[in-house]
């Protein structure tokens, strides 16, 4: 089985080392489990992107693809899917580039045998507190939550209020918790850091709906998955950590917002 692992980066070199060199101890502690990295530099800083070059020597079997502008998200994943004979392999993971992989992710998911219908792959993306990031939606979104988004991008300072009051609730609670993680079932999206693309996606496209620049992925998946009658597949034994926004940490609040506002209306449809 080969699995060709593609992530985007953008100034954060000592973090996509860590993904490299976890797909290269995948590869070199199975026999006849293969897999190959490439990894797009989302036109960093030429400090980084130097690093990077330097870092990507190091590891075998890893292609380094500079972009000269940003590409958002899944516009920098696609970049790395034109750019790679998919026909030689059996899965594409797209990703962030803040992830590691549990030592038994290859033999796990060689010993799968999904539906023919299963588009995405959804793994248990797990984050450095605990928690478990999928299934992120099991069903479509609710009406009531839906009124919560419109709400939401309406400005700035209710965004911050709902935040806050969300955040709140969740530390009355117990904190924030994923009771569906442990059972492996069809769900409507996976989280954005992390999908499995078996050869039935790539039946249907080429590339990934990248017509947001960055927020709202998951949700134009989830459209793309749809509109063939596809499903997307959650599996619970594939772990995956995830550092969980290494890049976006560094950006300011109202600027993620504005990101988050400007896609809303792309993808709102597909929630």
């Amino acid at each position: 089985m080969k699995v060709l692992f593609i992530c985007v980066n953008f100034n954060g070199a000592l973090v996509t080392e860590k993904f490299v060199a976890s797909v290269q101890q995948l590869s070199n502690s199975h026999v006849g489990l293969h897999a190959d990295s490439v990894v797009i530099d989302n036109a960093s800083e030429n400090s980084d992107y130097s690093a990077l070059s330097e870092i990507v020597k190091k590891y075998e079997n890893v292609k380094l693809i500079r972009s000269d502008k940003n590409l958002g998200y899944f516009g920098g994943l696609n970049l790395g899917l034109i750019n790679s004979d998919l026909h030689d392999y059996d899965y594409v993971m797209v990703g962030n580039n803040d992830l590691t992989f549990s030592p038994d992710f290859l033999s796990e998911l060689s010993s799968r045998n999904y539906e023919p219908d299963v588009c995405v792959i959804a793994p248990n993306v797990i984050t450095l507190d605990g928690y478990h990031q999928n299934p992120h939606c099991l069903g479509r979104v609710s009406g009531f939550r839906k009124f919560l988004y419109r709400l939401y991008f309406t400005d700035y300072r209710i965004a911050h209020l709902l935040t806050l009051v969300a955040g709140k609730l969740k530390a009355s609670q117990g904190g924030r918790r994923n009771d569906a993680a442990f059972e492996s079932q069809n769900i409507h999206m996976g989280i954005g850091a992390c999908y499995i693309l078996p050869k039935a996606f790539f039946r249907h496209y080429a590339r990934l709906d990248d017509s947001v620049f960055l927020y709202g992925e998951e949700a134009l998946l989830a459209g793309q998955v749809m509109a063939v009658g596809g499903k997307t597949y959650y599996d619970h034994k594939l772990i995956v950590s995830h550092a969980e926004s290494a890049t976006l940490s560094k950006l300011p609040s109202k600027t993620t917002y504005e990101f988050a506002k400007e896609s809303y209306p792309k993808y709102r449809s597909f929630l």
